[in-house]
């Protein structure tokens, strides 16, 4: 039943600041850089890396997607419009983009300049989770849940929600150094207290992440990550450097890896397992703004071969179901 829906086409894009509340400038800046190469040239197409491609019109679609999750946030917090719920239907999708770029296993900080960014340009569900909290606190935005259900590990949001605490960050620094009549360089490692912030002090206790995805350790399936995850901010944090600032708590973050279609006889047995019970904390947190992220990005053939995308939707579909049945805490945002 579509009568009621309300159709926004051609949002504003994204703003810069909006942008970096969740990615470094630096990537920013060497996004605006690829495609400025190629602008004049509609037909040109560059690679970003080994599967990220980019034409002249990519940063423009990155940012009208992005802009589309903040227009959805306002219509649904507006109460002169009546909308309580927004599916963005956006091109190119964003889970597996970090702070500063791809991301890979056991990264929390800066992201690795090599490696997959897995299509993504701007992470648009995070950006749209941290302007609701940004801006709309006021309306009585306070708790955000961001649920990411793919064939794929939301890696890419799971470092920015991360990363939204107080933290120690490295940077390695080489300079050259003349000994003699020979020049060699010399490397420093800075450190420094970096602060990530979407509203206040409070972000971690406020923050909730979970991604439903295919895990294998045993097999290769990307991006590698995403292993069973269930960290509380209390239970994280701690610096044993007496120079270091105190790491702060970090958000919410659970993951709930499925084996692979070929591993499993029926949706009860993926049920069954411990990790699948993790999403009662979303229940626990009576979050007011849930956001669901699909990232959107598997390739032709891994939906059947590689894991239960359908599967994984149905169950996911049952258990937001169940924790919302009780109670209305304000809208769902989902992404494609």
């Amino acid at each position: 039943d579509f009568q009621s829906t309300v159709f926004i086409g051609d949002p504003p894009p994204v703003r810069l600041a909006d942008i970096l509340r969740v990615h470094e400038l630096k990537y920013v800046d060497s996004l605006k850089k690829a495609t400025q190469q190629i602008r004049d040239n509609p037909r040109a197409r560059a690679d970003f890396d080994g599967d990220t491609p980019l034409s002249s019109h990519s940063l423009n679609a990155a940012m009208c997607a992005a802009g589309a999750v903040i227009e959805a946030v306002d219509q649904i917090m507006d109460p002169k419009t009546n909308i309580r719920n927004a599916f963005c239907a956006i091109r190119p999708p964003g889970h597996h983009l970090g702070p500063a770029g791809a991301n890979v296993e056991d990264t929390q900080d800066e992201d690795l300049t090599v490696g997959s960014q897995g299509f993504c340009l701007l992470n648009n569900v995070a950006i749209g989770a941290a302007y609701a909290r940004a801006f709309h606190w006021r309306r009585g935005v306070e708790r955000i849940a961001i649920v990411d259900f793919d064939v794929h590990h939301g890696n890419g949001t799971e470092v920015i929600v991360r990363n939204v605490r107080r933290r120690v960050r490295q940077h390695k620094v080489s300079f050259p150094v003349r000994s003699g009549r020979f020049v060699r360089a010399q490397g420093l490692m800075l450190t420094e207290d970096a602060f990530q912030v979407w509203l206040d002090e409070t972000d971690p206790y406020n923050i909730f992440f979970a991604s439903i995805h295919v895990y294998d350790p045993l097999m290769s399936f990307y991006p590698g990550t995403g292993g069973p995850t269930h960290d509380l901010p209390d239970a994280q944090g701690g610096s044993e450097s007496v120079d270091s600032p105190p790491f702060g708590p970090s958000p919410t973050v659970i993951n709930v890896p499925l084996r692979p279609l070929m591993h499993c006889t029926n949706i009860n047995e993926q049920q069954r397992r411990p990790e699948t019970r993790r999403l009662a904390g979303l229940e626990e947190m009576d979050a007011p703004q849930q956001h669901e992220g699909a990232g959107g990005d598997a390739d032709e053939g891994e939906d059947e071969n590689g894991g239960e995308g359908a599967m994984a939707r149905r169950w996911l579909e049952e258990r937001t179901k169940h924790a919302f049945r009780e109670k209305v805490y304000g809208f769902r945002l989902h992404f494609e």
